[in-house]
């Protein structure tokens, strides 16, 4: 246990290059897309096994790189073009120095052009777009310049420079004739461009097209966009070479995405192609691929002849963590290049990979497992790729829905994935999310009971995990699913409010209410709080519904009295009217609780230091963790655990001993090591600081940004979590970090969470064992016979009687 952690045919053009047009809804490069066909296997309508085989058959060489990429790169030539940016640290300015680099396939640098070397702190240069290259070697690109005066006033050019293949320089265009002040004033500004194999510049002013020649006489300039509602993201070619844009545009009745070609003889907009709304990212096209764009697992392509998209490269199966890739090409013989960064050290590294079309025959045998999901966690995703880099045996081949289906109606997706999977159309490993009914799944026998694995393994046997979390997870004795990392929720009070109390009914905290100052509140946030979100919000934390039996207690007093609350909280909420007639109301939400104008407080439980924060900052005294009140039965806490990433093994599975050693991974890789920062060193609780100068800058971090599951891994975090961080002053001397929050206008200094605080915690933590899952359809009866009692048509006992008629059908009709 690690405790620490094809196509041949490429379109004549001036380069053959996959320009990004980056939308901005967009997380990140390598993000879920949709695709009109659905595939279908042998083993699952989700997961097509077959494809598996084919994704293998590539060559991955990672091509050494020793300077900083700093934009995308271009294939010509049999050479890879490209910028590189190094920053330099002068006193207290840091001055850049950007350079166009041309490299070969072994990293070997061909050739390298200064473009910009900073001197005055007032002025800054960049590469704008891409670097461009034609047959000859000869080099285009953009440079963008600023200078700022002392009265903060600037002025700004664009430049388009032209090199020989050997460096020299051929011609300079300024474009200030091309992109003016006036589209400035206008919202018209210098965004990206292309230039065609004519030597023609194709420049995107963000509303429009401007299209001018190659000496930089303007030739024309397109419609302009149709206002907030439209805009253009993204120059690239088609698979034919004919120069295009990307045009999204939304209204009230939905959105759509374009590809729309642009004509230099009509001089304006020509052939658009409907993409989906759900394309994020795109790229020039080649082949039969009108153009490229990202998804969960690499790259798709949207064939030219139909307009469907499917598969291209996948690059999780390949080994490559496409998550960290921020760009990509193709080479003129049908090969791929990524670019992106690599995360795994201290720091953060630029990598080129090469990917290259073999023959299946030289393809290494492995056995395949399939894992399907609705979308791939970026976590798991990392994952996924060194199991596949490293795994002698096996290789996971990764599918999502949401590549292989429409989303854009994301509850009938679900449903329809749900459907499959229920139908007995699962994969080796299912990931398990949001949405998707778990329990019953696992009722079905769809799943494999993972303790068999733990009751045979040496390092994750059963006492190696936090009891709580696999209590949680298992259903009739079984476990049919595990996490790497979980959270906790649950609500603090004044130790002197409730002493040592580990839970509360409502009419409990309605008690200590009537011993608080007038007009004290339940929680510090009531005042944003609406009667169905407060139901919600004890429905959440209550332990009313037994989703391991079916059964449900609705009609309790406990229950009734969470209902008689609930009516006394509006229906509705003026939030601007709340904020504007209270321009106090943050200040007074953070130290409600601190004051005694509320009893409770939200607390979410991602690492340790958040019990000193909540204590220190938004008490200043002791605190008892009571959750939210409900049941009032033995067990409740009125707390919850949200998991990370649920990851299940199909029953059926001929390799589940494969899949166990990839979940085994994924617990290994919970923690890991990351550098402490500004902060210099790390020190331990029982050294002083001047003793720490010598020691390591590193620490360990939670890789799923949650508390580890392992127990050995949570003890270290929290062993760590009372070492206090140091940073070395100008003097050379090494002082502590003091931490400090601002509670209202007022400081507060926060202790550092002592090793017997830790143990409680981790106490407290193993205690909570009910997982957060939101049902629906279960929260839709409760709302709607809730609502006939909040409008005065019902009582509280009929209200509370109707729903556990109906709550106990449905449980037993689903679980």
């Amino acid at each position: 246990m690690k405790l620490l952690k094809s196509n041949k045919t490429a379109a004549k053009r001036t380069a053959c290059i996959l320009t990004a047009g980056m939308m901005a809804l967009s997380t990140g490069l390598f993000t879920a897309c949709g695709d009109k066909n659905q595939g279908s296997g042998s083993n699952s309508a989700v997961v097509d096994q077959s494809e598996a085989l084919k994704t293998l058959a590539y060559k991955v060489t990672d091509v050494p790189i020793n300077f900083e990429l700093s934009g995308n790169v271009t294939c010509k030539n049999n050479l890879f073009y490209s910028v590189s940016t190094v920053y330099n640290n002068e006193g207290d300015n840091y001055f850049s120095d950007s350079s166009i680099v041309v490299f070969d396939a072994s990293g070997n640098t061909v050739l390298t052009i200064p473009a910009f070397k900073q001197t005055d702190p007032n002025e800054y240069a960049y590469i704008s777009g891409d670097v461009y290259a034609d047959d000859a070697g000869n080099i285009t690109f953009v440079l963008s310049y600023n200078k700022y005066d002392d009265e903060g006033n600037s002025e700004s050019s664009n430049t388009l420079y032209t090199y020989d293949s050997t460096g020299n320089p051929v011609s300079s265009i300024d474009l200030s004739k091309v992109v003016t002040q006036e589209d400035n004033d206008n919202n018209r500004y210098f965004n990206n461009y292309i230039v065609d194999s004519q030597g023609n510049i194709y420049i995107s002013l963000s509303t429009c097209i401007r299209v001018c020649d190659k000496s930089g006489n303007v030739l024309f300039t397109t419609p302009e966009a149709n206002g907030d509602n439209e805009w253009l993201n993204g120059l690239i070619f088609t698979n034919n070479g004919v120069p295009a844009v990307y045009k999204y545009s939304y209204s009230d009745t939905g959105s759509s995405a374009k590809l729309v070609e642009i004509d230099l003889n009509a001089k304006g907009y020509g052939k658009e192609y409907e993409l989906g709304s759900s394309i994020n990212t795109i790229y020039s096209g080649s082949g039969d691929y009108l153009c490229y764009s990202s998804s969960d697992t690499g790259i798709v392509g949207v064939r030219a002849d139909n307009l469907q998209t499917e598969s291209v490269l996948n690059l999780l199966n390949l080994g490559i963590d496409n998550s960290n890739i921020n760009s990509m090409a193709v080479n003129d013989d049908g090969s791929f290049v990524t670019v992106g960064y690599d995360y795994s050290g201290m720091t953060a590294r630029s990598t080129l990979s090469l990917i290259t079309p073999i023959d299946s025959s030289e393809v290494k045998e492995k056995k395949v497992l399939t894992l399907g999901c609705f979308y791939i966690d970026w976590n798991i995703r990392s994952q996924i790729a060194e199991f596949n880099k490293t795994n002698e045996d096996y290789t996971i081949y990764a599918t999502s829905y949401s590549e292989s289906n429409d989303t854009s109606d994301y509850t009938a997706a679900l449903t329809k994935f749900n459907n499959e999977i229920l139908a007995g159309n699962v994969p080796d490993i299912l990931l398990i999310s949001s949405g998707m009914p778990y329990n019953s799944y696992a009722s079905k026998g769809l799943f494999a009971d993972l303790y068999e694995f733990m009751d045979k393994d040496d390092v994750y046997n059963r006492d190696a995990f936090m009891p709580n979390v696999l209590k949680a997870m298992e259903k009739d004795g079984k476990l049919y699913e595990i996490t790497p990392s979980f959270t906790v929720q649950t609500y603090a009070a004044k130790k002197s409010l409730v002493g040592d109390a580990t839970s509360l009914t409502m009419d409990q905290a309605n008690q200590i209410l009537a011993t608080m100052p007038e007009g004290a509140t339940l929680t510090n946030d009531s005042q944003t709080m609406t009667a169905s979100n407060f139901l919600s919000t004890a429905i959440t934390f209550s332990n009313f519904v037994d989703y391991t039996n079916a059964t449900c207690n609705f009609d309790s007093p406990e229950f009734k009295a969470i209902l008689e609350t609930a009516k006394k909280y509006p229906a509705e909420i003026d939030y601007d009217a709340l904020y504007n007639d209270n321009p106090n109301y943050w200040m007074e939400q953070e130290t409600a609780c601190r004051e005694n104008r509320a009893l409770l407080y939200s607390v979410y439980f991602n690492d340790f230091s958040i019990y000193t924060n909540t204590r220190d900052a938004y008490f200043g005294e002791d605190i008892s963790f009571v959750g939210f009140p409900g049941s009032g039965a033995a067990n409740a806490t009125g707390s919850v655990i949200s998991t990370g990433s649920e990851i299940a093994v199909s029953s059926k599975s001929k390799y589940k001993d494969g899949a166990w050693e990839f979940i085994k991974l994924v617990l290994d890789n919970a923690v890991g090591e990351q550098d402490s920062g500004n902060y210099g060193v790390a020190i331990t609780s029982d050294a002083s600081v001047a003793e720490a100068a010598d020691e390591a800058v590193k620490r360990i971090t939670s890789q799923y940004y949650g508390l580890p599951v392992v127990k050995s891994q949570l003890q270290a975090l929290g062993q760590q979590a009372t070492i206090p961080q140091t940073y070395t002053d100008t003097d050379g001397t090494v002082q502590q970090v003091d931490n400090t929050y601002y509670v209202g206008n007022t400081e507060v200094k926060v202790n550092l969470i002592t090793q017997d605080e830790v143990n409680m915690l981790i106490d407290y933590f193993s205690t909570v064992d009910t997982i957060a899952r939101y049902d629906e359809s279960l929260t839709d009866i409760i709302n709607e016979e809730a609502n006939n009692y909040f409008k005065g048509t019902k009582s509280v006992d009929e209200t509370a009687s109707l729903i556990q008629s109906r709550a106990s059908i449905y449980l037993s009709e689903q679980y």
